[in-house]
């Protein structure tokens, strides 16, 4: 069996303490398409509303600047000249998804647009790259993506993708983020409560 390079992430449901995450693995040749939907059935989010995706390449690369202008400094070296939110380098890349057009979606993201066709080996994520994946602008979900590692592996297609680890049931019907967390300070969702053989199920989209 020829080895396949496999993307391994953590995602977090943003805003929520104690977290609800999990942790997951998908093939190289996975889209951007497919990453945002997987994201959306292990958390348990409805296809019907607006989400998107960014890999915050900008935000890593001005995090990263910083740091070392900072290095540089502290021992009396030329830091080179800062940087201006107009540096191609700080920009993010939006992903095009489905029933959204790039031209409309460049006429309002400052990010850099690419298609959600494009494929994770394709892209500039590493190991330490991170990603937004929102949900429903009104309900103020966020989850966010790290990628912590990519392996080779020798391993069946039908076994990817797949669930590792996790906590939390995912967003229960709550209407936004504000909901969900009232209903965990009333002590109305059990944060212990995560299923993994489920949650194997519902990544491969089977109900």
């Amino acid at each position: 069996m020829a080895k396949k390079r496999v993307y391994q992430f953590r995602a977090d449901l943003k805003g929520i303490k104690p977290a609800m995450w999990r942790r997951f693995q998908v093939s190289e040749n996975e889209t951007m398409q497919e990453l945002a939907v997987r994201v959306m059935w292990i958390f348990d989010f409805l296809e019907d509303n607006w989400y998107s995706l960014t890999e915050l390449v900008g935000d890593q690369f001005k995090r990263e600047y910083q740091k070392k202008r900072k290095e540089l400094q502290s021992t009396g070296q030329d830091a080179g000249p800062k940087i201006t939110p107009l540096d191609p380098r700080m920009k993010n890349i939006s992903y095009v998804m489905e029933k959204q057009r790039a031209a409309d979606l460049k006429d309002w993201t400052p990010n850099i647009v690419q298609p959600g066709q494009t494929r994770l080996k394709e892209s500039q994520a590493q190991a330490g790259s991170t990603f937004l994946f929102e949900y429903d602008l009104h309900a103020n979900w966020e989850v966010k993506l790290k990628l912590e590692k990519i392996v080779e592996e020798d391993i069946a297609d039908t076994r990817l993708p797949r669930v590792l680890k996790g906590k939390g049931p995912g967003v229960m019907g709550a209407l936004d983020i504000e909901d969900l967390k009232q209903l965990v300070a009333d002590d109305l969702v059990d944060l212990d409560d995560f299923d993994l053989e489920d949650l194997n199920y519902a990544i491969k989209g089977i109900e």
